[in-house]
């Protein structure tokens, strides 16, 4: 179990800039699955053609598709903005600095993260593309976003103070953990809210409610014992780490259920669909359903 807390929380050498350059790869590669399902289309029938000549005729079809290419220079920023969304704008409404500002790892790590993924070809890319890889990068990225999104509570919980209603920094803190864990769904700031259009997506569910199981379990007076009780069962020590390890643990198995099972696996969904039908409010799913529109699975 020991070694298990410290793979989740990032307590091996070299821990956290592995798990890091696995975040950076993750959002690089982001859209490389529709890429190659377009090239699939693009090329059927056109038999044995090179990797550049297949590409050529993708980028001929999402010209002629849309209007519009995506040249290096805004494909980069995207991908710095849809990875680090969080770490830029939980920073900023606590006014500290964007995380990217302060660990100069992130900035040539991400370069070089894009330029593979996006680049790369023959081994490299099949490579990076097995499903092995893609489970073992998927995994990394989940236990840095976790311990991200539960670095911005205990930095939000040393700023905030108690309001008068409750003994902790409540609302905060989660809300301040949820944006650390998701900012990136609503980066370039002219997207506005279209990431909820279909509700709330898995990468925004799970960090409010990582959030909020973590700044309970640490720092909550009247909820916490009952959660660090259930903990101890299997878990000792420090109560930050603890947390930490419990949130990334629960990320990284929802995380392998959706490629294993379906991507769109939500263990909270039998308790949505209670809340739904309590209160009257329309489910997005079911709507989607009935509109013909498919829900977007994260």
């Amino acid at each position: 179990m020991e070694n298990a807390v410290d793979f989740l929380t990032q307590n091996w050498e070299y821990g956290a800039e592995v798990c890091l350059a696995a975040f950076a790869l993750f959002h690089s590669a982001r859209e490389i699955k529709q890429a190659c399902d377009a090239l699939r289309l693009a090329c059927a029938g056109s038999g044995a053609l090179t990797f550049k000549q297949k590409a050529k005729i993708l980028v001929r079809k999402i010209e002629k598709d849309s209007g519009k290419q995506m040249f290096w220079a805004e494909s980069l920023v995207m991908t710095y903005m849809m990875a680090f969304g969080g770490g830029i704008l939980a920073p900023f409404l606590l006014g500290k600095p964007p995380v990217m500002f302060v660990n100069d790892l992130i900035v040539p790590l991400v370069a070089v993260c894009w330029f593979v993924s996006n680049r790369a070809e023959g081994p490299i890319f099949a490579l990076i593309n097995t499903p092995i890889m893609k489970q073992v990068i998927l995994v990394l990225s989940e236990v840095f976003r976790a311990n991200s999104m539960c670095g911005i509570v205990v930095l939000s919980n040393s700023i905030l103070k108690p309001g008068k209603h409750y003994p902790i920094a409540l609302w905060g803190p989660i809300l301040l953990g949820t944006v650390g864990g998701c900012g990136g769904l609503f980066l370039p700031l002219d997207k506005g809210l279209k990431g909820l259009k279909n509700g709330a997506p898995w990468p925004l569910q799970s960090a409010f409610y990582g959030s909020m199981f973590f700044n309970l379990f640490v720092y909550d007076p009247n909820v916490g014992p009952y959660l660090r009780d259930a903990a101890a069962l299997f878990l000792d020590g420090d109560l930050v780490v603890q947390g930490r390890a419990i949130v990334a643990g629960f990320l990284c198995v929802v995380a392998l259920a959706q490629t294993l099972i379906s991507p769109a696996f939500n263990p909270f969904t039998p308790v949505h669909n209670v809340v739904y039908t309590v209160t009257g409010v329309p489910n997005p799913e079911a709507v989607a359903v009935a509109t013909g529109e498919k829900p977007k699975a994260d």
